[in-house]
């Protein structure tokens, strides 16, 4: 697993303080009903992905297809279908939308994920585990919410073949442990 510019170090001649939670920022205007639709937006790309890197690149050359909205990230499949896909193997997802914090404060995330993931919210990098691996949760994810708003959300996700999984679970401020991030917390842009 590897940590983006979500957790950096402050050194002082003391020595090594602590992690600081990244800083999302969110988006200027709130959305509204006429213009965005409940849930998460969702690309597909179908290949056969090893790293999130090769989606990226696929994405960069190869058309997607759009599909069916997520209303929550929720998804741990035997053999079966991909997210809202309509194929059981080789699917690169690109997930997008808005994510609502109800209030400032610290938070964090955990998402578990079958095979890579990336995760960027309000324009940081918060995670990415980019390679196969079998069923894997991360450790929690901070992040500082410097006001309640809708942030940006944009997740890259593949499954190579066989099972998948994908959920996201957080850790408002106050809250004792993790929950999965609810459906009436998303939404995307009309299509």
């Amino acid at each position: 697993m590897r940590w983006f510019g979500g957790i950096c170090a402050v050194v002082l001649a003391a020595g090594l303080i602590g992690p600081l939670a990244a800083q999302p920022k969110p988006v200027a205007e709130a959305p509204t009903a006429t213009s965005h639709a409940p849930g998460l937006a969702v690309d597909y790309y179908f290949e056969i992905f090893n790293e999130i890197e090769e989606l990226v690149d696929w994405m960069e050359s190869a058309g997607p297809r759009a599909g069916p909205a997520i209303a929550k990230l929720d998804y741990k499949v035997g053999i079966g279908k991909v997210l809202t896909s309509d194929s059981n193997d080789f699917v690169g997802a690109h997930i997008r939308g808005l994510l609502h914090l109800e209030q400032a404060g610290a938070y964090a995330f955990e998402v578990t994920s079958n095979d890579g993931v990336r995760i960027d919210l309000g324009g940081e990098p918060l995670f990415e585990d980019p390679s196969v691996h079998p069923d894997t949760t991360s450790d929690p994810i901070p992040f500082q919410a410097a006001s309640a708003g809708w942030y940006p959300l944009e997740i890259l996700y593949f499954e190579k073949k066989n099972t998948s999984t994908l959920i996201l679970k957080w850790r408002p401020p106050g809250a004792a442990g993790f929950s999965l991030v609810p459906e009436t917390a998303f939404m995307h842009t009309k299509r």
